[in-house]
């Protein structure tokens, strides 16, 4: 596992066995960090930041989860901008299943329609100008959350502004992009849906992106008919017309191709969480 201080913006790679480690099965096996009171809800506190590792050898994605007796905290963080920009685009499922068999999921962000990059761009370079300023309106655009039981049933639709017990956020800061989601312990985790979750409790977790599906059309449009740019084609139509057509504009297409093709990967992950009983972290 890699482990990181993203917060404070300084990466430092290492492998370690001490905080996360292999389970048998369902992803890596993380131990909760028991922090009390107002900071469970955040990473600011710098030694939660620096125990960030990495979900897997192969992601960008790093996670940390802090609990006290009343609250567990989980905390997903990423710095690469192709990541932040499909979550925020493609919506995001966060399912959690107890020891006991019962799991309930929340999606938050919920997917949104792909915004058309102007035809001159590349779109990497129109989602790296002014990155902080793209993500923070995408964000301002996320304004509910949804909670499915078992069977993936629509049990509650909550406003982020809500007093509701779990709380998911969204913030980028520092050039990293933080998920957080807050859940209530010791009580019933929303009052449509019975589940209760105890310190000291393992939680399988299971994180994913919604799936799109690129449409066969002229334009080449991702999903209920949204785009991500004139660019935004098959490789076989760009080498087809986009010569032809548009010049010497083709390189910025070729790059909006793939990064189209790359938008609809979907991201999926599994760990597991060892909620911590009340050991202060020293």
């Amino acid at each position: 596992m890699k482990k990181t201080n993203l917060i404070n913006g300084t990466k430092t790679l290492c492998f370690s066995i001490i905080f996360a480690f292999a389970g048998c099965g369902g992803g890596t096996m993380f131990q909760s960090n028991w922090v009390q009171g107002s900071s469970v809800a955040g990473t600011e506190n710098p030694i939660i930041s620096s125990r960030l590792m990495t979900v897997n050898d192969k992601s960008s994605i790093y996670f940390v989860s802090v609990n006290d007796s009343d609250f567990a905290a989980l905390t997903f963080v990423t710095n690469n901008m192709m990541d932040a920009v499909k979550i925020l685009r493609n919506g995001m499922s966060v399912t959690i299943k107890q020891e006991s068999g019962k799991e309930f999921s929340v999606l938050f962000p919920q997917a949104k329609p792909m915004e058309r990059i102007p035809e001159n761009d590349r779109a990497q370079d129109y989602y790296q100008s002014n990155v902080e300023q793209k993500l923070t309106a995408m964000i301002a655009n996320q304004n509910e959350y949804t909670i499915f039981d078992d069977d993936h049933n629509p049990v509650n639709s909550v406003s982020i502004l809500s007093s509701n017990d779990i709380v998911p956020t969204l913030e980028y800061k520092s050039g990293q992009f933080i998920y957080k989601l807050k859940l209530p312990l010791r009580k019933n985790i929303d009052k449509y849906l019975s589940r209760i979750i105890n310190p000291g409790d393992i939680l399988s977790v299971s994180v994913a992106t919604e799936e799109r599906k690129q449409k066969d059309n002229k334009r080449g449009r991702i999903a209920e008919g949204e785009g991500m740019g004139e660019g935004a084609e098959s490789g076989a139509g760009m080498q087809g017309q986009g010569g032809k057509r548009n010049g010497g504009r083709r390189g910025g297409q070729d790059g909006n191709s793939e990064m189209s093709r790359q938008m609809m990967e979907p991201i999926k992950f599994d760990l597991r969480v060892t909620l911590n009983t009340g050991t202060a972290m020293k």
